[in-house]
């Protein structure tokens, strides 16, 4: 089994969930700043980066003796986030949480941050770079009535991420200007999800199998620094998708991972949420400013 960030990062680059007909759009022109031959080289270097991910499983989320606790998942009204830029942030918050919930079967709170996600979906500026079908006349009934999903409906919701990643990926190079949209939602999908898991540890008695469920993102977060190495090959990119503050946040919990050699203590549960809580907090209420080409959305 996946663990929670590498199941929701995945769903995050993919931006599948219950958006089965979602891809890229083809791009015209390349601008100026780069060229298509660079820009075919960084797409080679992302899409091996992807071929070469291998998810580790583990059981040990699961077996955390923690209960679902409800102040964790944000509370994210669109309405608050004025750019484009803060309503991916917000996305990618919210689909961390859309997996958050439904690990603990909080079927009604699922529902919520699925339908939220649509609709910052609808005005994150996502639209100028892909093809998004709307939700099917099943998938709104299902939520509409959300009780009555068993887990059979739960795990296939979820199993349509896994489907279509693969798909999206590979369209990944079509869009050039479709980066930072997924750039700034995986981002976020991360920082939510390590805030997550890092809570959860706290709230646990730090034991061996919570300790180890917070050690096994290592890889994950290794994984989504090579994807931000292959796109910060290009100065344009780099700056456009604001590599350098994202490496502020992600650089020093790497860097504690590699430290520890997997071996983390419930301080550095302390030391990792030190570092997202602040970032976290600036995504949920929309004030995290910076470089947003496609500030009104269109």
């Amino acid at each position: 089994m996946r663990t929670l960030i590498q199941t929701v990062f995945i769903a995050a680059l993919s931006l599948s969930l219950f958006f089965p007909g979602i891809c890229f759009a083809q791009s015209d022109t390349l601008t100026a700043e780069i060229s298509q031959k660079e820009f075919n080289k960084i797409s080679i270097n992302i899409q091996k980066s992807i071929s070469a991910y291998q998810p580790q499983s583990t059981e040990e989320l699961l077996e955390i003796d923690v209960s679902y606790q409800p102040s964790l998942p944000a509370r994210l009204d669109p309405a608050v986030f004025e750019t484009a830029e803060a309503r991916r942030y917000a996305l990618g918050i919210c689909t961390a949480d859309i997996f958050y919930t439904a690990l603990f079967d909080k079927k009604e709170e699922m529902a919520v941050y699925v339908l939220t996600a649509k609709k910052l979906i609808d005005t994150s500026g996502i639209r100028n770079h892909f093809d998004l079908d709307k939700l099917n006349e099943k998938d709104l009934a299902m939520l509409d009535d959300p009780k009555s999903m068993t887990e059979e409906d739960i795990g296939l919701i979820l199993s349509r991420v896994d489907d279509m990643t693969k798909k999206i990926f590979m369209k990944l190079s079509n869009a050039p200007k479709g980066i930072d949209p997924i750039v700034d939602v995986s981002f976020a999908t991360a920082v939510e999800s390590l805030y997550l898991i890092s809570q959860l540890v706290l709230q646990s008695d730090g034991g061996a199998q919570a300790l180890a469920a917070l050690a096994n993102e290592q890889g994950t977060i290794e994984y989504l620094m090579q994807l931000m190495t292959a796109v910060e090959s290009n100065a344009y990119l780099k700056t456009i998708c604001e590599l350098d503050e994202k490496r502020l946040v992600l650089d020093p919990i790497l860097a504690l991972y590699k430290k520890k050699s997997g071996n983390l203590t419930k301080e550095d549960g302390k030391a990792i949420l030190s570092i997202i809580a602040p970032v976290r907090q600036k995504m949920v209420t929309g004030t995290l400013k910076g470089y947003d080409p496609d500030a009104n959305g269109d």
